[in-house]
């Protein structure tokens, strides 16, 4: 196991992430794993000798996975935590089996104003804006460009 605590670090269904929105309800189907939740260390920075540790999430029959977002997490000020979670790619004669989830993802408004304590405050638009670009930078951001020095802005 290495620092992310899974022997093929590059092979996922679903790579580690946190979800972007408010909350994520999660319907799995019993039968089908490889949902895991990230186990925070409250006390150690996750290293080589501290490795991140990983948490199954079993499907239960008639049960609901929900996941707090990002926007959650500022909203509250970081009472309510955004769980990073990941979905191993199976081994064996698991991995030819299908697995199959529905997610359900709540989001208000675009122009909804999210205010926070400890965060400054942005419109839900600005919100899920920004953690796209974290997750997925133009061509033109990585290479330094924005809209305004290449010409193409207002």
């Amino acid at each position: 196991d290495g620092v992310i605590g899974y022997k093929n670090q590059n092979q996922w269904r679903a790579a580690p992430h946190t979800d972007f929105a408010l909350l994520t309800l999660l319907f799995q189907k019993v039968g089908e794993e490889g949902l895991q939740c990230a186990q925070r260390h409250h006390t150690k920075e996750v290293t080589e000798s501290h490795p991140l540790g990983w948490q199954p999430v079993p499907p239960l029959d008639g049960a609901i996975t929900v996941n707090i977002g990002d926007m959650l997490q500022r909203w509250s000020s970081d009472k309510l935590v955004s769980n990073l979670h990941r979905v191993v790619m199976p081994t064996g004669e698991d991995a030819k089996k299908s697995r199959y989830s529905m997610a359900f993802f709540l989001q208000p408004d675009d122009s909804t104003i999210i205010e926070s304590e400890k965060y400054e405050t942005v419109t839900a638009l600005q919100m899920i804006q920004g953690r796209v670009r974290a997750y997925w930078p133009t061509a033109e951001e990585d290479r330094g460009e924005t809209m305004e020095n290449t010409g193409k802005g207002n």
